[in-house]
């Protein structure tokens, strides 16, 4: 069994949901569902602000479900939060990292949770979701090996590349070495950080928009 390919990571991690209801009136697995859907997505996302996630998201999982035969019926005996995450580097950097931007988040979703009770720092939290963690029996990592960094630069780039190509065909050999030029010098290819891709955006259009009101704000300060 293997959570890992080159630098990147696989975390799967099912976190029994306590039994009963809440003050509301209303079972604790209704509730976190009811939380779930609720989270912003995209930009706007938790795990948009944790650094090297490259794909992540928490469901709720009632049983398991029955495929017919010759497999046999089984069933759950409780209900859990599922967390699966794909990011680039080490485990413990990564649930610290989660721990630091998105805590108040953690404490709302996993109150709801068995043992939870007892996290208060980062490295209880780590402790916590290693003894909810499940082995994973193949991780193949879908994208290259880089840190997230340069893969949202890369993918910002061929983006930018592709409306170049398509602006500026027919144009002539000094016109267009000229354009590329000052494409270069506006997209910043060394440039890890600006302008590229953000985190959790989900279209082009969304990413400019990001790095737009960025740029305004950056601009006030």
């Amino acid at each position: 069994m293997s959570n890992r390919s080159g630098n990147a990571r696989s975390l799967i991690a099912l976190t029994p949901i306590r039994e009963g209801v809440t003050e509301a009136g209303e079972s604790y697995a209704y509730r976190l569902r009811r939380l779930l859907q609720t989270l912003p997505l995209h930009t706007q996302s938790p795990f948009a602000r944790v650094p090297d996630t490259y794909l992540a998201r928490w469901f709720l999982l009632d049983d398991v479900r029955y495929q017919g035969g010759p497999a046999k019926e089984d069933h759950l005996e409780n209900r859990y939060l599922a967390l699966l995450v794909q990011f680039y580097g080490p485990t413990d950097r990564w649930l610290r990292n989660l721990w630091q931007q998105a805590h108040s988040t953690l404490e709302q979703l996993y109150c709801h949770a068995w043992g939870f009770a007892d996290v208060r720092t980062a490295e209880d939290w780590q402790r916590y979701l290693e003894r909810c963690r499940v082995p994973t029996g193949y991780f193949f990592n879908g994208s290259n090996d880089d840190p997230l960094l340069a893969q949202l630069k890369a993918l910002y780039l061929r983006q930018m590349l592709t409306h170049f190509a398509i602006e500026h065909q027919g144009a002539s050999d000094e016109a267009l070495h000229q354009a590329f030029l000052q494409w270069v010098q506006k997209h910043e290819p060394a440039n890890l950080t600006a302008p590229t891709w953000q985190p959790g955006a989900a279209t082009l259009a969304e990413a400019l928009r990001f790095q737009r009101e960025q740029g305004e704000s950056d601009d006030k300060d």
